[in-house]
């Protein structure tokens, strides 16, 4: 039997917005240049924002190349501060 997890709307809004910042704290150029680093279309990427349904998958991989607290990413919890480090571009 499987089970299917979902968070209320505001809580992914508030996930897809602190991706968001995320992004624009590294000085990506534009979201369209975030998505083909990640592989996902500009228009996935888009939808993910506006409705806030986001990939698992892609949660886990940007946490981790961003090096943030996924507890944070998802819950909006504090999490030790760190110093972000600039990604390629």
């Amino acid at each position: 039997m499987s089970r299917k997890f979902v968070l209320e709307k505001s809580k992914r809004e508030a996930i897809a917005e602190r991706i968001t910042n995320e992004v624009l704290e590294r000085d990506y150029k534009s979201f369209a240049k975030f998505a083909r680093d990640y592989g996902i279309s500009t228009t996935t990427f888009q939808n993910w924002r506006k409705t806030g349904n986001i990939n698992v998958a892609f949660l886990i991989q940007f946490a981790e190349d961003f090096q943030i607290d996924l507890r944070w990413l998802i819950k909006g919890e504090p999490y030790p501060k760190r110093e972000k480090p600039k990604l390629s571009k």
